[in-house]
């Protein structure tokens, strides 16, 4: 009977994992490379949106030294863009993918740009030596996503350890359910 729990707990799992990789992937709204420089994107409901920046892991890139400015087409005002502190990463060794800067749009049509950030941004990515040449910033993205909030990063989180609880309490107490029920 106890060993019922554990297709249960791997069901939970499934779904579990499913939620945390949908708080760092987001829903995409539009992505275009650094070399370009410039993109429009449409808003379809009002919401909390991310910046990602993409670009060649554990590699010096200049991406990180440009700041996107958005800016509502139609009334032409820029957008109040934050910086994400604790803002998530991925990383799979090959490219990284992390959230830098987030905002809040309202429905509407928006461009989006880099322009340069701070100037002592400028001066510690002009400190860190360049020891692969051959690495260009071609391969450098920036990503609009539809921004999560940091709840569902903790439930998906709370979820996993849960439902792996599951499967290895089915299974214990699968195991063990005669010595401990006499």
């Amino acid at each position: 009977m106890f060993f019922c729990l554990i297709p249960l707990g791997s069901v939970a799992l499934y779904f579990s994992i499913k939620l945390l990789r949908k708080k760092f992937r987001g829903d995409l709204i539009t992505e275009f490379s650094f070399l370009r420089n410039e993109t429009n994107f449409i808003v379809d409901q009002p919401g909390n949106y991310a910046v990602w920046y993409k670009a060649v892991a554990f590699k010096k890139n200049i991406l990180y030294t440009k700041k996107p400015r958005v800016i509502n087409l139609k009334t032409k005002e820029p957008l109040k863009i934050r910086i994400s502190l604790f803002g998530p990463r991925v990383n799979n060794f090959d490219t990284g993918v992390k959230e830098m800067y987030h905002f809040y749009a309202e429905k509407g049509e928006y461009t989006i740009s880099l322009e340069d950030a701070l100037k002592f941004k400028r001066a510690l990515y002009n400190a860190i030596p360049n020891l692969d040449k051959g690495i260009s910033d071609s391969r450098a993205i920036v990503q609009v996503n539809k921004k999560h909030s940091g709840f569902f990063m903790i439930f998906s989180i709370l979820a996993i350890v849960f439902s792996v609880l599951l499967i290895i309490g089915g299974f214990l107490i699968g195991l063990l359910a005669d010595q401990i029920f006499i």
